[in-house]
């Protein structure tokens, strides 16, 4: 008897729910369909509050490393690899790898995703800690290993 008393208040709550969601969609639909100002300005915000394509991310690490004249010591102790060694294998890989800007952003260079695979392999860091260094998406440091593992074996 006492489960059938709390199931009816429980049906009892979610029907007066339902009837208060309901009416307050009622209002707002009124609202808009009754002021064409309201439902323009509506239509603007939106607009103005455009999500990104790409998040923006920070590669200077990864663009200081590259640009600059590192010793070999240097290189060896970050890849397990000297700079004309990563460099060789770039070159080696970049018909395989080579891609074109899109509309949308811009490819990640041939260079980068050889290093980014050294890296992973050479640290056994997460994908995380890779994309934050490297600059990238996790999702895109993933599939760059991939892709680059795979192109080597």
């Amino acid at each position: 008897v006492l489960r059938r008393i709390l199931s009816a208040s429980v049906r009892r709550k979610r029907a007066l729910l339902r009837l208060h969601r309901n009416a307050i969609v009622s209002v707002v639909t009124m609202v808009y369909s009754s002021s064409p100002a309201l439902h323009y300005e509506h239509e603007l915000m939106a607009l103005s509050e455009r999500s990104h394509w790409m998040l923006p991310r920070c590669s200077e690490w990864w663009e200081r490393m590259i640009s600059s004249e590192q010793d070999d010591k240097c290189w060896i102790s970050l890849f397990r690899m000297s700079r004309s060694t990563l460099m060789y294998i770039a070159e080696e890989l970049r018909p395989a790898l080579q891609r074109r800007d899109t509309g949308m952003r811009s490819h990640i260079p041939v260079e980068k995703r050889v290093a980014m695979t050294i890296w992973k392999l050479a640290h056994h860091d997460s994908y995380k800690t890779v994309s934050e260094l490297f600059g990238v998406g996790i999702s895109s440091a993933c599939s760059i290993f991939e892709e680059v593992c795979e192109e080597i074996n």
